[in-house]
Order: structure tokens, then C-alpha cells, then sequence
């Protein structure tokens, strides 16, 4: 309330906090399920069910209030956890007899991966959160219904990945250098094919697919066509995250991910109060750009190849 200026959320908050931990634990689960190759399974925990759940819940309202979907989201949540947690049961090799695992090799990986996430999650919504510290609830609402259709082009590159990362790992624990520049390659390839045409479209039509949303949508139209752009650049860079993940190089992500955190946070800090919603816009793909760029400059650096170069032979 003394943040947002925008008091009756209370309610919606003390429902939506329980939800953190079942989804953390439905996305533990997913990528479990994504490293035994249960690609299909994954996916249904990790971006399926949730969303089916709630807008199964919703239709079933009539008139549903704020507060109803935060409770029809922590049920999902929980039906999602629940699914995924019945498949890995199901799926979870038992070794016999039992070996021992150090935890110190699974923190070696995961702290750095985790300042990761909390940097990506400050690109994805830094400029929506100040958007609504200085701008309008109006910019704030235009801003999230452009970076929907913007994000459209990016589910390839979620569905390329789940593929992809553990042929990426796998590859490179065999010392494939040359399956595993061909594997990114290809994927890169892959992904322009299917984004290539949903970015012409959002920037030859973004006034008409605004307008889907309502005609006082239509205004959003440019911040779309910042934020497709954006998303373009992390599509044709290719999967460079996973790439240096995959093969030990967490730190050196790490490092990409908190200059575009920083990116993100000092860009909104500048654009945002003299130009609005514009200014968010061009906050998040200029993040989202310059961290992939990096990413792809330091995938040549220490493995050898670059995924920009997708025209030539693989």
C-alpha cells in the first residue's frame, strides 16, 4: 500500500505467499523430470498444469474476484506439485546399494545458479515494479499486456531448451566439442524458423493485436514492438545460458545475469519517470539483449564457437 499507492491488495497477498513454495517444488520437480529426459512430463508440470488448473477454476466462477484467483492459483499450484511429485516417484532410478553424494558438489552449482535466477527475476520485473512506483495503473496494465504476446516468441526457446540442456551436459561430460557446437547450432536454427514470423507480425500488426486485449490496448502497441525485439535477441543468440551452465561455467553466467539485473534497474531508474511506459520497454529488452550478447561473446570465449554464426555450415 505505501509502495504501490494501491491499498486492497492485502488479501490477494496473504493468499499468493502460500503459493511460493508449492511452485518452487512443482519447477524442482520439472527440471528433475527434464534431467531424466521426461521432456513431455516436464512441461506439463512446469508450464501446463498450473495455468489449465487456473483458468478451469476461473470459468467454473461466475463473477470471480481478485482474492478468488489467488486461492484457484494456490490450488493448482498444489495439484501441479502433486502431479509432478507422483511422476518422479515414478521415474526416479533407485540406486542399490545406496551411494553416498556430497552436498557440497550439488551447492558448488546451485549457489551460483541461484544469484542467477534472482538476477533474471529482477530483469523480468524490475521495470514492471517501478512502472508502478512512478507511472499510472493504466502504464502498468499496458506494459504487462505487451510483454504477454512479446513473450510468445520465447516459448520456442523454452521448448528448444528442455531439449537441448541435458544433450548440452551430456556432450560435454563425453568431450563432444563438435556434437555440442552442432546441437546449439541447430537449435538456433530451429528457434529463428518458428520466431521469425510471430516477430513480423507483432511489427508490422501491433495496433490490431493490442486491440485483441481492448482499443484502449492499442497504445501499447510500440512498447510491443520494443519488447518483441528484445525477445528476438534472446531467441537468436541461441541457448547460451544452458550453454555455459551445461558445462560448468556457472559463475561466468552469474556474472552475465547481474549486469543485466544492473542494466535493468539503472535503465528504469533513468527512463521510466520522463518517459512511462516507453521507457520500461526499452529498460527490459535492452537488459534482456546485452545479457545474451554476453552470453553468446563468452560462449565463443571458453567453448570454442559462436551461436550467432547460424547461416553457415553446421
Amino acid at each position: 500500500t505505501g509502495l504501490f499507492k494501491q491499498p486492497g491488495f492485502e488479501s490477494v497477498l496473504s493468499v499468493l505467499w502460500v503459493a511460493i513454495p508449492l511452485l518452487s517444488l512443482s519447477i524442482l520437480h520439472a527440471q528433475a523430470l527434464q534431467g531424466l529426459k521426461r521432456i513431455a512430463q516436464a512441461m506439463m508440470v512446469l508450464s501446463v498444469f498450473t495455468p489449465f488448473f487456473v483458468l478451469f477454476g476461473l470459468l467454473a466462477i461466475s463473477a470471480p474476484k481478485a482474492v478468488d484467483g489467488a486461492r484457484i492459483y494456490l490450488i493448482s499450484c498444489g495439484f501441479t506439485l502433486l502431479l509432478g511429485y507422483i511422476w518422479w516417484r515414478r521415474a526416479a532410478p533407485y540406486a542399490t546399494p545406496q551411494t553416498k553424494f556430497e552436498a557440497s558438489t550439488l551447492l558448488r552449482s546451485c549457489m551460483p545458479l541461484w544469484a542467477v535466477m534472482a538476477f533474471s527475476q529482477a530483469v523480468q520485473w524490475s521495470s514492471q515494479l517501478m512502472l508502478g512506483i512512478w507511472g499510472s495503473p493504466s502504464d502498468v496494465a499496458l506494459f504487462a499486456s505487451a510483454m504477454r504476446p512479446a513473450m510468445l516468441t520465447s516459448f520456442v526457446l523454452v521448448a528448444v531448451n528442455s531439449i537441448a540442456a541435458p544433450k548440452f551436459a551430456a556432450m560435454h561430460r563425453q568431450g563432444d566439442m563438435a556434437g555440442l557446437r552442432r546441437s546449439a547450432i541447430l537449435s538456433v536454427r530451429m528457434m529463428l524458423v518458428a520466431a521469425v514470423p510471430a516477430l513480423r507480425f507483432m511489427l508490422l500488426m501491433p495496433e490490431w493485436l493490442m486491440g485483441l486485449f481492448g482499443a484502449e490496448f492499442e497504445l501499447a502497441a510500440p512498447a510491443l514492438m520494443i519488447l518483441a525485439l528484445g525477445q528476438f535477441v534472446n531467441i537468436a543468440t541461441g541457448s547460451v545460458g544452458y550453454l555455459l551452465s551445461m558445462s560448468g561455467h556457472e559463475r561466468l553466467l552469474r556474472f552475465n545475469a547481474f549486469i543485466g539485473a544492473s542494466l535493468a534497474v539503472g535503465l528504469c531508474v533513468a527512463l521510466i519517470p520522463p518517459y512511462g511506459l516507453i521507457g520500461a520497454a526499452i529498460s527490459t529488452s535492452f537488459a534482456i539483449a546485452a545479457q545474451n550478447l554476453l552470453c553468446a561473446y563468452q560462449v565463443r570465449r571458453v567453448l570454442g564457437f559462436n551461436t550467432l554464426a547460424f547461416w553457415g555450415k553446421v
